[in-house]
């Protein structure tokens, strides 16, 4: 499995090429079948699940996967869940490969996964539109939530 030969004769057998695989034994040509969209194996590889979703997308090995939604990134190749953008960040793009979450504005927070700048809202004793700039309130004025 994971080889052909399409040649008689004492030559060796030919891997599959990377991001194919092959689970027959004895094949005499290049058969190979490729891995799903947005997935990868190794050279010689004999079995479906030996394609692993690449970085900023996830899925069960071997199975389609599925691009990281805003607010979630996934690093490493493999069936591993995309991981949410800490508290206090967030992200607007899909199909992250890297914590490139963003920061809130000073003085405000957001909850875990954020996909949204508009997620962020200004703390307590300050004020501002969602995702933008949070001032201080001024004498006299309070916000407590």
């Amino acid at each position: 499995a994971g080889k052909y030969k399409a040649a008689t004769g004492s030559a060796a057998c030919t891997d599959c090429a990377t991001n194919k695989y092959k689970t027959l034994t004895g094949q005499a040509s290049d058969t190979c079948d490729g891995c799903p969209s947005n997935s990868q194996s190794g050279v010689g590889s004999a079995a479906a699940s030996s394609c692993k979703c690449n970085a900023g997308y996830t899925g069960a090995d071997g199975s389609a996967c599925a691009l990281c939604v805003a607010g979630k990134y996934k690093a490493a190749t493999g069936s591993a869940a995309c991981t949410d953008c800490a508290t206090n960040k967030y992200k607007t793009l899909t199909g992250q490969a890297s914590d490139t979450c963003d920061g809130c504005p000073s003085n405000s927070q957001s909850g875990v996964g954020s996909a949204a700048a508009s997620s962020c809202k200004c703390n307590a004793g300050y004020t501002g539109a969602d995702g933008s700039a949070c001032a201080l309130c001024v004498a006299g004025k309070y916000k407590a939530a």
